[in-house]
């Protein structure tokens, strides 16, 4: 055992988020809580913190130069657990003047503040966790907390001290913080690699605890695993006992399943006495063995965040970025989502640098996935939110869609302006929007517009835009707390009716996996029933996830963790189930089809069926003709009840599958 760096080294939107800080954050009166000092970070090679260029952080000395810049800094995204109520920084410097400055993160925001002056000697500087005392920038929360915090950055400015080197002994940060019954244990659980032997394929898991209170709790740890159909593949339990206060405990843990599995779910439960269970799962997801179809499809209706545009402009994030469009093309994505930064490709008036882009596009079709442009944000060097400012904007949008008319045909106009990524009057967007389109429509009259762009099925947004500006396509985000088809498909119907029946484009919407949030089974549930639900609802053309890739390691801020990838590339069995879903339909129109029972959703696309019910139920189809075959959602083929020309399939809930090779009817 070692004492917790909370340091796992080894954006999503506002409902979503909102949902999350009640879960975090929601409690009653009388519930007991307890108050613990724990360790955030002992600042040694594993601890995450990057220094800027110019410093260094060397096993807890943070070395920087101060001779000719005034500011340098540790970076991080580290999640702060329970509800903060005091930080303690407990630091040694060499020289007396220097500032320290602390910078958190919560949802879209940031909280800043000075911890304190170094004094050349040892000191420990406490301050209270945000809002008060606390400035915030970024974000519309106007100074809320939203759970988790997570530390971003830890800043060294010169202060009084003279020009030159100073060095900080960083010996440990701490966090005071009040946590519920539930919260006084936190349990992780990660699949790390895979191995296939002549006994099976054997699963190499890491699980790891803290425990809050100031005394060890004894309990039993039962260890299940399941497939996906939820058949209990083994099941053992193990005494074991967590350290008190913020000792962790580690543990791995090796299993065998049969080598048929493309999936298996361990759980890892604790309990002691009154507290818990507590509930860790993590899961194996096969890898695909098929590179898929490089072909352009732009009739596809599957989409996928890839957001090439992220990854760095060196060869090695080229590379990286062929490596993202590689697995989604194996998984039979067909569009992304690509967003054109003004600041990026137009730095200066008039100067414009396409060469990234270019890169993004062309690693994009060579893969057979087609772009749709998203056109954002402002640059520096104009004036934002004025007339002035959208001539300029125009004007770069005219050189964008001129420079890849050839290569990309859509083109969406600004991200979410509903909420906090527009600043300015929102009146003003419909404006931006009806001069844009007739800029890109006169540059290239074959493209298609995409509006709006809403965060959530913003009704009143919408019908303000469409009553202004024209365009193609209507894009909504709509991130909810739960998906429920029917209300989903009345959302989408209201969104085309309110846009004059034009038709809509879901350009994001995703779920999850932070620890407190959903499993990844879940996730994958949810993403088939999107892609499905979506197409089967008539007015939907194209859906597209957020995202492909973990945009972060920290577990515990959800933001980071609604990809169908991990970090590492490693695939969650959302990302299996996107290519069950792309692969298998990926011929025809989208029909919705029903007479298969009450609540049972159908969705044809050519010659297969997906079927899918929110409870369990029996479904009875008949076999008009050809070799019927059924797979589950990880491409598992199911045996099937098939007599007389009748097959019978037994539906789990919320977890679609995929009928192939025969004609069938209710």
């Amino acid at each position: 055992m070692s004492r917790c760096t909370m340091c796992f080294s080894n954006w999503a939107k506002f409902s979503l988020l909102w949902a999350v800080a009640i879960m975090l954050t929601g409690t009653s009166q009388s519930e007991e809580r307890y108050v613990d000092e724990y360790l955030v970070s002992e600042f040694d090679v594993d601890s995450g913190f990057a220094p800027d260029a110019g410093g260094q952080l060397a096993d807890r000395a943070w070395s920087a130069d101060l001779t000719t810049t005034e500011v340098t800094a540790l970076n991080h995204s580290l999640s702060l657990l329970g509800t903060p109520q005091e930080l303690v920084l407990s630091v040694r410097s060499n020289v007396a003047g220097p500032v320290l400055r602390l910078h958190l993160g919560s949802h879209f925001q940031v909280f800043g503040r000075t911890l304190g002056r170094l004094n050349g000697k040892e000191q420990v500087l406490r301050v209270p966790a945000p809002p008060e005392g606390w400035g915030y920038w970024d974000g519309e929360n106007d100074g809320k907390v939203m759970l988790p915090l997570r530390v971003l950055k830890i800043m060294l400015h010169r202060g009084d001290a003279p020009p030159g080197r100073v060095e900080v002994e960083l010996r440990s940060l701490r966090c005071v913080s009040e946590f519920r019954p539930e919260q006084v244990v936190a349990l992780l659980a990660e699949t790390r690699s895979t191995a296939e032997e002549p006994s099976g394929r054997t699963l190499e898991t890491t699980y790891t605890a803290w425990n809050f209170l100031n005394k060890d709790l004894a309990g039993t740890l039962g260890i299940t695993i399941r497939d996906w159909e939820e058949h209990i593949v083994h099941q053992e339990s193990r005494p074991w006992t967590l350290p008190a206060q913020d000792v962790p405990c580690h543990a791995s843990y090796t299993a065998t399943v049969p080598s048929a599995l493309n999936f298996a779910e361990l759980e890892f439960t604790f309990t002691s006495g009154e507290y818990g269970p507590f509930v860790a799962k993590t899961s194996y997801t096969r890898s695909l063995d098929n590179p898929g179809d490089p072909a352009l499809r732009p009739e596809s209706p599957w989409g996928m965040g890839l957001y090439c545009y992220r990854y760095p402009d060196t060869s090695e994030g080229h590379a990286l970025m062929d490596r993202a469009a590689t697995l989604a093309q194996a998984a039979g994505v067909k569009w992304t989502r690509e967003e054109f930064s003004w600041q990026r490709i137009e730095p200066r008036r008039g100067e414009y640098d396409f060469g990234f882009y270019d890169v993004v596009v062309d690693t994009a079709r060579r893969h057979g996935i087609s772009v749709y442009g998203l056109l954002a944000y402002w640059t520096d060097w104009t004036q934002a939110y004025t007339e002035a400012g959208i001539d300029d904007f125009c004007h770069w949008t005219r050189a964008v869609v001129g420079h890849f008319k050839d290569r990309v045909k859509h083109w969406e106009v600004y991200n979410e302006p509903n909420i906090f990524f527009w600043s300015g009057p929102k009146e003003l967007y419909p404006v931006l929007l009806q001069r844009a389109y007739a800029a890109i429509k006169e540059t290239d009259p074959e493209a298609q517009v995409l509006g709006v762009s809403c965060a959530g099925v913003d009704r009143e947004f919408i019908g303000r835009c469409a009553s202004v500006a024209p365009f193609d396509i209507l894009t909504v985000h709509p991130y909810r707390r739960e998906l429920v088809e029917d209300v989903f498909i009345a959302d989408l119907k209201a969104a085309a009716g309110i846009a004059g029946g034009r038709p809509v484009w879901i350009t994001e919407l995703g779920w999850s996996t932070q620890y407190g949030g959903n499993d990844e089974r879940t996730q994958a549930q949810i993403l088939a029933r999107c892609y499905l639900i979506s197409a089967a609802s008539e007015v939907c053309r194209s859906f597209s996830w957020y995202d492909l890739r973990n945009d972060g390691t920290d577990r515990f801020y959800n933001e980071y963790n609604f990809g169908v990838l991990r970090r590492d590339y490693i695939p969650k069995p959302a990302y299996r189930a996107l290519a069950t879903v792309c692969r298998t339909l990926d011929q025809g129109e989208p029909q919705r089809v029903s007479g298969f029972g009450e609540s049972v959703y159908g969705l044809r696309m050519g010659e297969a069926l997906a079927l899918w019910s929110p409870r369990a139920i029996r479904v009875t189809c008949k076999v008009e003709s050809g070799n019927v075959r059924v797979v589950n959602l990880m491409s598992e083929e199911l045996e099937v009840d098939l007599k007389d020309g009748t097959l019978q399939l037994e539906l789990r809930p919320n977890s679609p599958v995929f009928i192939t090779g025969a004609k069938l009817g209710p």
